[in-house]
């Protein structure tokens, strides 16, 4: 064919910048049919190839590299482009290729969980169970390890369960033990947000004993941070120091982990836990935000300040950076029903409290509602009969299945409140092992264990 014939249409798709940003690829085929029958192309099957080749070279040629570098997502918009005209071509192993690449920027650094979610949902056509055929168990289960992870943030724990279950036996079945170990990692956090804590330490026990049977620093390392996690919370400070005394301060293994931020995170929510945090070192962690440009760590440090500051009953410091991390959550559309009600704490106690009574109703009516900090903001407005409802439903949710899985310290701060309004505990049960059986994917894990323990040679 002739190539004269596309000089008009080369010239029109190269002088529209913005075209394929802001409206889908399939669309722009089709509105180039007008363009093909005034140029005089024959072979529209031919010329619809042209087109298309064409709309990917314009991505392509801006794809810059390395993704990992960039600061918002307005930065990554080419690589989203192609990324989607991939997908509605239905180019889904290329598609899924690119978005991988930059996949860490967008769901860690950034959190830009729409945008993560819009990209991963072609890839799960029908519904988040079925990935699309021409997609390898490799990128099954690294992309709905991602759609899990956004899932989370916005408030859709079941949903993301679902999803980290199929990500994990899709890494078993294919023997990649290794990344497993971050899917049952990921798998207790779901879990921890759902509160059923007996199975989220199961899942944590379970991705430790996998992760001691591989030579590999960054599964280990996955296990033992998540496990310290998690016993902060159950107020086991000895194992927690034991655990952590582990870990390999530096993350000289991995890189990518260095600049994540993670353990700073984790240590500096242990010390405000046990009252040990200072702002210096939230200062040292906002400071290597700002070095590696990750509004996730920016937010994190905001939210850990705004804490530490109802900690000194500083409520000035608190409502301001409480209002930070409850404004970058928002632009990432994170559910964080904690600060949000802890803002409206902070807020009261510098005299907003018609405005916290009209927030704390309209706080108590989520599905997650945040008991503890919602019965402090009706005790500092004086109102006793709705605190005592909401510590009551503090405590319960504390209790979570029952000892041993509990959240040990807030436990404690739901038991001083109700002593502070005069009520005695509520009397709960323990755990009732028969009334909680493990996920469909436990057997199989353990059984990859003991296969793994016998060809080493373990009893």
């Amino acid at each position: 064919m002739a190539e004269q014939p596309y000089a008009g249409l080369n010239a029109a798709l190269d002088g529209a910048s913005d075209w394929g940003l802001t409206v889908s690829a399939l669309g722009c085929v089709h509105r180039a049919s007008a363009v093909l029958v005034a140029a005089g192309v024959a072979d529209e099957s031919a010329a619809v190839h042209h087109i298309v080749q064409k709309m990917l070279d314009y991505f392509s040629a801006r794809w810059t590299e390395p993704q990992t570098e960039h600061k918002n997502v307005e930065e990554m918009r080419h690589g989203i482009a192609l990324v989607r005209t991939l997908t509605q071509l239905n180019r889904m192993h290329e598609a899924a290729i690119r978005y991988v690449e930059m996949a860490g920027t967008l769901v860690h650094k950034l959190e830009a969980f729409p945008t993560v979610l819009l990209l991963l949902q072609p890839f799960f056509p029908l519904a988040w169970t079925e990935p699309h055929p021409d997609l390898t168990a490799e990128q099954v289960a690294t992309l709905a390890t991602d759609a899990a992870c956004a899932l989370l943030r916005v408030g859709e724990q079941e949903h993301a369960l679902v999803l980290h279950g199929l990500a994990l036996m899709k890494n078993i079945d294919s023997g990649n033990p290794i990344r497993a170990v971050a899917n049952l990692a990921n798998t207790a956090t779901t879990l921890d947000g759902l509160n059923r804590l007996a199975r989220a330490d199961s899942a944590l026990r379970l991705a430790l004993e996998l992760a001691g049977l591989y030579p590999n620093g960054r599964a280990m390392f996955v296990a033992r941070i998540s496990m310290v996690e998690r016993l902060i919370d159950a107020g086991q400070e000895t194992e927690a120091e034991r655990l952590w005394a582990l870990l390999d301060p530096r993350h000289s293994w991995d890189y990518a982990a260095q600049r994540s931020g993670q353990a700073e995170i984790v240590n500096a929510y242990f010390k405000l836990r046990t009252g040990r945090l200072s702002d210096r070192e939230l200062i040292s962690i906002e400071r290597h935000a700002r070095s590696t440009n990750s509004a996730a760590l920016r937010r994190k440090v905001h939210r850990l300040r705004g804490n530490l500051a109802i900690q000194l009953e500083d409520w000035g410091v608190a409502a301001r950076e409480l209002d930070v991390a409850m404004r970058l959550a928002r632009a990432s559309e994170i559910s964080d029903a904690d600060t949000e009600a802890k803002l409206v704490l902070a807020r009261a106690h510098i005299g907003q409290l018609t405005e916290a009574a009209a927030e704390a109703n309209r706080l108590a009516a989520e599905d997650r509602a945040a008991h503890a900090p919602l019965a402090l903001i009706w005790q500092t407005l004086g109102q006793s009969e709705k605190a005592l409802m909401h510590a009551r439903l503090a405590y319960r949710r504390a209790w979570a299945d029952g000892e041993p899985h509990v959240r040990r310290y807030d436990l404690r701060e739901a038991a001083l409140l109700l002593y502070e309004l005069g009520a005695p505990l509520p009397d709960l049960p323990a755990y009732n092992q028969a009334s909680d059986p493990p996920l469909p994917w436990e057997a199989k894990v353990k059984a990859t264990i003991n296969n793994r323990r016998n060809i080493q040679g373990f009893n």
